[in-house]
């Protein structure tokens, strides 16, 4: 049985999704949401790590590739 350890996948989400500078409002990185969200889809319907690492690795560097954002 496969699965994705939540504490591994929530830590490294919050941690990248967020953009922390003293005294100013915590924003949200947009570059990382939009690969975010697709990926997660790939993590609940495969329910495998390694499928969710290849894919948000794929699509990052599509994203940064293609400079999108």
């Amino acid at each position: 049985m496969t699965y994705i350890p939540m504490c591994i996948l929530t830590a490294l989400l919050i941690q990248n999704l967020l953009i922390i500078e003293k005294g100013k409002l915590t924003t949200i990185n947009i570059e990382n949401l939009v690969v975010t969200l697709p990926t997660l889809v790939i993590a609940f319907l495969t329910k495998s790590l390694m499928w969710t690492v290849v894919f948000g690795i794929v699509a990052m560097t599509l994203v940064r590739y293609l400079g999108i954002f």
